[in-house]
């Protein structure tokens, strides 16, 4: 997967303010990212979903 928040600024404010991104904060993050092939997302939301504990992580959002 790639860097979530590409921006050491950013990332700098967000470890100041202690705020860690929930699952759906990151698939956010993921699907909007500027930038990355629709392949690429694709492949970091279904990392994404295989390591979340979330419940609707079980069913089976990708068939790649």
């Amino acid at each position: 997967m790639f860097e979530l928040i590409p921006s050491q600024y950013i990332s700098g404010i967000f470890e100041k303010l202690d705020f860690n991104p929930t699952d759906f904060n990151k698939a956010t993050i993921i699907w909007n990212m500027y930038g990355k092939m629709y392949d690429e997302k694709l492949l970091a939301l279904k990392e994404l979903a295989e390591c979340t504990t979330m419940l609707f992580s079980k069913i089976r959002f990708f068939n790649v």
